[in-house]
């Protein structure tokens, strides 16, 4: 028995002289910031302050924000009793109305390994957007596509609205402003009914673009207070020419081998009288167009004989003003079976 309670005694004097386990303990002063009204298109950046009072450093690895509008940074290390930074910044270009908006912080505090932060705004502006805030633009029916947006003064504003086009994003966006008229709306073109004071924007896709989507802006002076300029953001979506079963082909080089071949169709609303295959550079592969239907076409291509495939080949469609470039490899089947 006395042996056992020595052996106590014993642990007990060592765990009491032994240090505590160091750790990391976050601690948020305020992890709710109203910010209150932020004029719409102005950007807005919040800081909330963390504190170490751990033992230890106290890691940030990562931050989430819950909407594309809202961008955050951080400090990466806070020292022990130490402050650092989580800046946030508020984009709202297409907000309107009180939001809220969440980030989490990851950290290596074992019991907080998460910290929920919100930002509260309230976004005001004087321009109503109709039907919606942002205008989608494509070439899909047409290389020239405009697309309309309703622009209403909101009862915010004591003054009368007069638009100017200031700038585009972009040299293939052309846009304008005119009042608008009684016939400017209706379901059957998208729009609500106008009213006295209403105005149209037309954004037009005038070509020239590469293929892809991109997000592209028009900008425009109001004369109004609360809102004295405006930025309408436009999603732009420039398809291709031709639609192709491949975008590369591999071409057999091997004497006797099967040509390669690639179909396709050409966009609609455009020609296929109008497509052109070419080839860069010039008599690399010969090059055979066959019009299988009203907007489709298969294109044979093959080896020219005696000729070597050095550099980079690539196959041009062109339909009118438009072009699409797809590279060429070149396989040799005899090559792969020795």
């Amino acid at each position: 028995m006395k042996t056992y309670v020595r052996s106590m005694l014993a642990l007990t004097v060592l765990l009491s002289v032994l240090p505590a386990f160091a750790t990391p303990r976050v601690v948020v002063d305020k992890d709710i910031v109203d910010i209150g009204d932020v004029v719409r298109g102005k950007e807005a950046l919040i800081v909330f302050e963390l504190r170490n009072d751990g033992s230890s450093p106290l890691r940030i690895s990562g931050v989430e924000t819950t909407c594309g509008c809202t961008l955050a940074s951080h400090d990466d290390v806070i020292a022990p009793g130490s402050r650092g930074e989580v800046r946030v910044t508020l984009e709202t270009d297409n907000l309107m109305g009180m939001n809220h908006r969440g980030i989490t912080v990851s950290t290596n505090d074992p019991k907080r390994d998460q910290v929920h932060l919100t930002v509260k705004a309230n976004v005001v502006g004087g321009v109503e957007r109709l039907p919606a805030g942002t205008l989608r633009v494509s070439n899909s029916r047409g290389p020239m596509q405009q697309q309309q947006l309703l622009l209403r003064k909101m009862a915010s504003e004591r003054n009368e609205m007069q638009l100017q086009v200031t700038g585009a994003s972009a040299q293939w966006l052309e846009a304008t402003v005119r009042p608008a008229g009684p016939g400017d709306g209706g379901m059957n073109k998208g729009l609500p009914a106008t009213r006295p004071g209403d105005w149209l924007l037309d954004v037009r896709y005038t070509g020239g673009a590469p293929s892809g989507k991109s997000t592209e802006e028009i900008r425009l002076r109001t004369g109004l207070e609360v809102e004295p300029e405006i930025v309408v953001p436009v999603i732009l979506v420039v398809q291709p020419p031709v639609n192709l079963t491949a975008e590369e082909l591999m071409l057999d080089v091997t004497p006797g081998s099967a040509p390669g071949i690639l179909q396709g169709s050409v966009r609609k609303g455009l020609a296929l009288d109008d497509l052109k295959v070419a080839v860069e550079p010039a008599g690399a592969v010969d090059v055979q167009l066959q019009k299988t239907g009203t907007r489709l076409f298969r294109v044979d291509i093959r080896p020219v004989p005696d000729r070597s495939l050095a550099g980079e080949t690539h196959l041009v469609f062109s339909v009118g003003a438009e072009t699409h470039r797809v590279p060429v490899r070149v396989v040799s089947s005899a090559a792969a079976a020795r």
